[in-house]
């Protein structure tokens, strides 16, 4: 007899009908889903009390979607394009929900402007910066959150 904890279920239900809704699929989770969130980008947070599962749901007729891996760790991506000219896209990983601000210096360590500073959940995320308002040359992006850091160099040409 071994012991082991069941697989839970978050079913998803299609409301385009909201007089008869209808169960258009389900993905299996390790716990009890606590807290669930759609966001914009078709992908589904599922948390529990030990873990967060990420889902993308692309099509309401097909819901076998394979799950989205959480990162293991808190990572700046290289920006890309870099060297840029009208923008560049700053990609990081959480891995677990934090508080994080992304800043842009200049190579005097003048701060230059604030990117994003708000609550993100665990996954990957990405920011685009606009070149409107800079000057040709080399800048600094710096990510923080309550216990992490991590720079980059990005190079703006016109």
């Amino acid at each position: 007899m071994s012991l082991h904890t069941p697989l839970r279920c978050l079913n998803v239900i299609s409301v385009a009908d909201p007089e008869h809704p209808q169960e258009v699929g389900f993905y299996n989770t390790p716990g009890s889903a606590h807290g669930v969130i759609l966001s914009e980008d078709g992908l589904i947070y599922v948390a529990d009390y030990t873990n967060v599962g990420i889902y993308r749901f692309t099509d309401p007729a097909k819901v076998d979607d394979p799950a989205v891996s959480i990162p293991v760790k808190f990572k700046l991506y290289a920006a890309y394009p870099n060297p840029f000219n009208a923008t560049t896209t700053i990609k990081y990983s959480l891995s677990y929900p934090n508080i994080v601000s992304l800043h842009l210096y200049n190579p005097l360590g003048q701060h230059i402007t604030t990117l994003f500073n708000d609550y993100r959940q665990a996954g990957i995320h990405s920011i685009s910066l606009n070149s409107k308002n800079l000057q040709s040359g080399l800048y600094f992006v710096r990510l923080e959150t309550t216990d992490q850091i991590a720079a980059q160099k990005v190079i703006l040409v016109r």
